[in-house]
């Protein structure tokens, strides 16, 4: 190990709330970063609520799992400064885990495959503060993640569907632009969503000046590293904690489908599945619910609403809500798309299989992702003719195939639909087809285990129409 004058030492210095800002200070070496969380409520009524101990609990777990994209600085260790006391076995155990699966794609990416997670300077310890109980003050208990797409949309749809009261949460961040223009697009969604049962929007803002830096450019080429790890739905769940301790929710729940499990790849170097979308995947969202009831709030509990079902079913009940659909965005680079990376024309491909093409066109601006020749990549790789799926968020190999075909039958046509013509149409029977239709519209219920049941028993049953009525309308689609 490196003596400790030379050791890469990464530093929580502090956490400090001021009316509705959070603000994180780190040091890395002689390097210093800071992010800020922006509340719509005053943070520092909390500590009257809650008591100033248990707050700078919550508050400490805010800095440290956020604290992912510094460590693609390859600290050797990361001191946890005044904060060690919130050091205890169950949270090195779950922060680590957190550690492996984010970096998955960072190490593939940077070909470091054995590098492990920065130990800690801090021993652990059991904490002197015990976790508490949410007394809800309204029957809104349920506060929805939305970001702007047709997971988000489906999700307020399925709740609404159900006679479940909700608020929905939009988190901006400056690596995706300004902030205000984030919320907006989240706000045009909103305002056109059909639902009284939509009770309230909170809009969270992050500022970021480490992603916003030059510290791949001088750092990183130090270290040997060219991309960070992004950990943002980590980011998202533990800053939402002092929203559900100030208007006491007690659910919180994000849209990942049941696709997220699956990796991009195995890496042959570790024999590990690389999953980009590790944060989404019902492991994840076990680990964080478990440890944020045992560690810091008893009864609030994590959950994916979309995990029992695939895509087709979410995309067929997007259709119900068009003229909202038509707002949404799920672009990483240029919002609300840029119509050149694999997650616009996974989206774009996907919304044509289901969506009438002249509402696709104005969303797109009339644009053919199929003929644009940046795209032809990420479609190879997409219908599994390349080494690996791309790393984003997008469906396996089948449900691709499934919306290249039922696009095709639809009239849709260019280069990358040539592709698939020429190297997959003809492992399309209509034996194949009925088969991903199927699978595609079934509604998966063992992946529902951690939905609480007041949830889940109200959802199960619209989930299953939801999955009769995808089913019913691609086949009356293949049959036209």
């Amino acid at each position: 190990m490196a003596t400790t004058s030379a050791m890469r030492v990464l530093t929580l210095e502090s956490v400090l709330a001021a009316g509705s800002q959070l603000s994180i200070r780190y040091t890395y070496g002689k390097h210093r970063f800071s992010l800020s969380y922006w509340y719509d409520f005053d943070l520092e009524s909390l500590d009257g609520i809650y008591g100033s101990d248990f707050v700078e609990k919550v508050f400490t777990h805010i800095a440290a799992f956020s604290i992912f994209p510094l460590c693609s600085l390859k600290p050797d260790v990361v001191d946890w400064g005044p904060y060690s006391r919130w050091h205890t076995p169950e949270f090195e155990r779950v922060w680590n885990r957190a550690w492996s699966g984010l970096s998955g794609q960072w190490r593939y990416e940077n070909d470091i495959p054995h590098t492990t997670a920065p130990g800690f300077v801090s021993k652990p310890s059991p904490s002197a503060i015990n976790s508490i109980a949410i007394e809800p003050l309204t029957t809104t208990t349920t506060l929805a993640f939305f970001g702007g797409g047709k997971d988000s949309l489906v999700m307020c749809e399925l709740l609404s569907r159900a006679g479940i009261p909700f608020s929905s949460l939009s988190f901006s961040h400056t690596v995706f632009g300004r902030t205000a223009v984030q919320h907006e697009l989240c706000e045009k969604v909103l305002n056109v969503l059909q639902s009284e049962y939509h009770k309230h929007h909170h809009k969270l803002c992050v500022l970021d000046d480490l992603l916003e830096s030059p510290a791949l450019e001088s750092i990183g080429k130090e270290v040997g590293v060219k991309t960070f790890i992004l950990g943002d739905i980590t980011a998202v769940l533990f800053s939402s904690l002092p929203i559900l301790l100030y208007y006491r929710y007690t659910n919180i729940t994000i849209g990942s489908e049941r696709g997220s499990n699956a990796g991009n790849l195995v890496w042959d170097r570790t024999g590990e599945e690389i999953n980009h979308q590790w944060l989404k995947s019902t492991e994840s969202v076990s680990l964080f619910d478990d440890y944020i009831q045992q560690a810091l709030i008893t009864n609030a509990h994590y959950f994916s609403l979309l995990v029992p079902v695939y895509d087709a079913v979410i995309y067929s009940v997007a259709t119900s809500q068009l003229e909202a659909a038509t707002f949404t965005h799920s672009c990483n680079f240029v919002k609300p798309w840029c119509k050149r990376c694999p997650k616009c024309c996974y989206v774009w491909l996907m919304f044509m299989a289901f969506f009438p093409r002249d509402v696709v066109d104005e969303m797109f601006q009339g644009a053919n992702l199929l003929d644009i020749p940046q795209n032809e990549i990420h479609f190879v790789q997409m219908l599994g003719l390349g080494s690996n799926k791309p790393f984003e968020c997008v469906g396996d190999f089948d449900e691709v195939k499934l919306g290249f075909e039922l696009s095709r039958r639809k009239g849709l046509q260019g280069k990358a639909m040539e592709i698939f013509k020429e190297k997959l149409l003809g492992t399309i029977d209509e034996k194949a087809l009925t088969s991903l239709i199927t699978k595609y519209t079934t509604v998966y219920s063992s992946e529902s285990s951690n939905i609480p049941p007041a949830v889940w028993d109200r959802l199960l049953p619209i989930l299953e129409q939801a999955g009769d009525d995808a089913r019913t309308k691609i086949e009356a689609q293949i049959k036209s």
